[in-house]
């Protein structure tokens, strides 16, 4: 594995969005209407169900996966690893809060691996821990003078290699002036690679930044990319269904394109996208207004991001019409959320099938056996979906 090319990645400014159209409820002029998809989802488990009393000792869920027979949750801020089987039972918490064996700060990402670990990802402590199915755990330290990158940190490939999406300083204490870079350790917590973020030449990502947050305006096109678990590197801009399967030298290994057309914002959602980002703004700086020289897009990208499929392969989510929720108004937060579809592709590039979900509903992991989502609540609260994914055919 060697070097390969360099690319600013943007980050979107973000704010969480609930919603939930009609069954059946489509895109309209976005996502096209496949053919029959082979792919079927099967609801199995909410979360905690009903009216969530007591809730789980949740603050802030930052990811979820099937692990065995088991769902797993990590939680940034309690902290805590928790794991419940699918009926919704509590089994047990790996590990704890500290800085000792099997402990974390702020477990942040996890990946199953074939082997039957599980990986997480503790920034807090900057460490990798890796925990048995019997709860014992090893772990190691990331290199201590890197600044992690805030969106999705941890991919695995394989059951030999941890990849660690990262900013790393040069030798002259400056900060890489391309950003993100993957540092690739064994699991036995050897440096064996760095690997540079893929490059994609695309002059209409040149979109305005917001001085304050240093982030481009909601639904502006930025570089967005995976690494799979069979090593391929997967990316693409959004602004068309383009997705890039790359090599991680930066050769191309093929080109997945499809005819979505652009979503339209709707004027009441783009409002409430601006709200948002000016409420926080705001609370940063009390004069802060909206400048004129940040266009709002009069369109979504096609696709809004790229999730690894367990076990190799990848998922593209595409943006859908907006869907206004107008009962979980409040401030700070934006009310709409967009009908989901999500293509699931091998790791040759090949066309499995697709699923189609609520507005409601955000994906967090995708495997060839389950599908979990995220949704929020009025109260700004976590819950979880596990649904079985299975072929029709």
């Amino acid at each position: 594995m060697t070097r390969g090319a360099v690319v600013i990645v943007g980050v979107v400014w973000a704010v969480s969005a609930c919603a939930n159209p009609e069954p059946g409820d489509t895109t309209g002029n976005g996502p096209r209407d496949d053919p029959e998809s082979p792919l079927e989802l099967t609801r199995i488990l909410d979360y905690p169900a009903g009216g969530a009393d007591p809730y789980p000792p949740w603050t802030l869920v930052t990811d979820a996966a099937i692990w065995g027979d088991d769902l797993v949750v990590a939680d940034v801020r309690s902290p805590g690893v928790y794991e419940y089987d699918l009926v919704g039972s509590f089994v047990r918490t790996l590990g704890g809060e500290g800085a000792g064996p099997g402990e974390y700060e702020s477990p942040r990402d996890i990946v199953p691996l074939p082997s039957g670990r599980l990986v997480v990802w503790d920034p807090g402590n900057a460490r990798v821990l890796s925990y048995h199915p019997d709860g014992s755990s090893t772990s190691f330290r990331v290199h201590s003078t890197t600044y992690f990158a805030s969106v999705r940190t941890l991919f695995s490939i394989g059951d030999s290699l941890i990849l660690i999406r990262a900013r790393r300083e040069r030798d002259d204490g400056a900060e890489y002036a391309d950003g993100t870079h993957l540092l690739v350790y064994s699991l036995a917590g050897e440096l064996v690679d760095t690997m540079l973020s893929p490059r994609i030449d695309a002059p209409a990502l040149a979109a305005p930044q917001e001085a304050l947050f240093g982030s481009a305006v909601p639904f502006a096109p930025t570089v967005k990319w995976i690494v799979t678990e069979t090593g391929e590197v997967v990316a693409t801009t959004g602004e068309s269904y383009e997705v890039l399967r790359l090599t991680p030298d930066g050769d191309t290994l093929g080109v997945v394109r499809r005819d979505d057309e652009p979503v339209r914002i709707d004027p009441g959602e783009r409002e409430a996208w601006k709200a948002a980002m000016e409420f926080a703004a705001r609370r940063r700086d009390p004069s802060w207004s909206w400048p004129r020289s940040l266009p709002f897009p009069e369109t979504k990208p096609v696709i809004s991001g790229l999730r690894p499929v367990v076990g190799g392969g990848f998922a593209v989510l595409l943006h859908g019409r907006g869907v206004e929720f107008p009962e979980l108004r409040r401030e700070g937060a934006v009310h709409w959320g967009e009908a989901r579809q999500v293509d699931v592709y091998s790791s040759a590039g090949s066309w499995i099938g697709s699923i189609r979900l609520p507005a409601e509903e955000g994906v967090v992991r995708i495997s060839p056996t389950h599908v979990v989502t995220r949704l929020r609540d009025a109260l700004d609260r976590t819950y979880l979906r596990v649904y079985a994914l299975a072929s029709g055919e």
